[in-house]
């Protein structure tokens, strides 16, 4: 004999990220009832920010806001309202549920799925971070990226005001990446606090370079290539669309 329990629970917010200054991943705890998830008027911001479009992700609890621009590192408040979930009751959100949020202008993202809980906070003019991961290198990369998407030339510049000593090979830097998956190519000058890497990044550091295909991709390696191994980044050959950002890895 098969017992069906009714769904009575509504659903909540669970979280809000940015993407940039005009788009907001705002996700629920269950999958929506997609008419009432994508009318734009269950969705409203302070700060004078207003929202032009809605649309709902695959999984059904991600709902895409595209936004007026917002400002980073101000406090926003996202209310929602009349939002349904697909149980057959139609169980509506709390009245004016609502989620405090603070955009910045990085997006955060776990690479290869670290077991370490990520937590980054809004500085003045600034980050703090705290992340961890294995290494990068090899073809599973393991660590936490905060980027941005970035098309054609651009000139981005990072300052690493302080790197704890949680390991001897915790490592924080800048990396431009042409993909978000681990085993993704990427050119990167990083600050360690081991003595040896400390040498090859500031040697890396004064022109771009990648590890070669052949050599970086080794499943035997787990610190990446050496220096004498490395070859000049040819911006001509490389991919048009590329994702930068600060990384850290302990």
């Amino acid at each position: 004999m098969l017992t069906v329990v009714p769904d009575t629970n509504s659903p909540t917010l669970v979280s809000v990220q940015n993407d940039g200054s005009n788009l907001l991943a705002v996700l629920l705890s269950e999958p929506l009832e997609p008419t009432s998830a994508t009318n734009r008027v269950n969705y409203a911001l302070n700060q004078g920010v207003t929202v032009t479009a809605v649309t709902l992700a695959p999984d059904g609890r991600t709902v895409n806001l595209t936004v007026t621009p917002l400002a980073f590192g101000l406090p926003h408040i996202l209310t929602v309202n009349q939002v349904r979930d697909r149980a057959a009751a139609g169980n509506v959100i709390a009245l004016n549920s609502q989620l405090v949020f603070t955009p910045g202008e990085y997006r955060p993202l776990d690479i290869g799925s670290p077991p370490q809980t990520t937590m980054v906070a809004l500085t003045t003019n600034g980050q703090t971070i705290t992340a961890g991961g294995r290494d990068i290198g090899g073809a599973a990369d393991q660590f936490h990226f905060s980027f941005q998407a970035r098309s054609g030339n651009f000139d981005v510049r990072v300052r690493l005001a302080a790197l704890s000593a949680s390991d001897a090979w915790a490592k924080a830097g800048l990396m431009a990446r042409e993909t978000l998956t681990p085993d993704s190519r990427f050119v990167a000058a990083l600050a360690t606090r081991a003595s040896a890497d400390r040498s090859s990044s500031a040697a890396a550091a004064s022109a771009p370079r990648r590890c070669p295909r052949d050599s970086s991709r080794s499943t035997t390696r787990t610190r990446g290539c050496v220096y004498s191994e490395w070859e000049m980044f040819s911006p001509a050959t490389e991919a048009s669309t590329t994702n930068v950002g600060h990384r850290s890895v302990r």
